[in-house]
């Protein structure tokens, strides 16, 4: 039996964490984005049901711009 010390443990453990942190973040922000759209979107189905909008306004808000 051969025992080897592992001295870029710590590293390689630190970028991992780095790296998960990054992916996290980014669905973060993801979520947000997402969860805004579909408040823009019921609020102008809302108001064009309170005939506040016109069904232009509310088609646009369901299909946002690809950024």
């Amino acid at each position: 039996m051969t025992w080897e010390p592992d001295f870029w443990g710590r590293v390689r453990l630190a970028v991992q964490n780095a790296a998960a942190a990054a992916q996290v973040s980014a669905a973060d922000v993801e979520n947000m984005r997402l969860s805004i759209q579909g408040d823009l979107a019921a609020d102008y189905v809302d108001r064009h049901g309170a005939g506040v909008a016109s069904r232009t306004d509310v088609v646009q808000a369901d299909n946002p711009p690809k950024p």
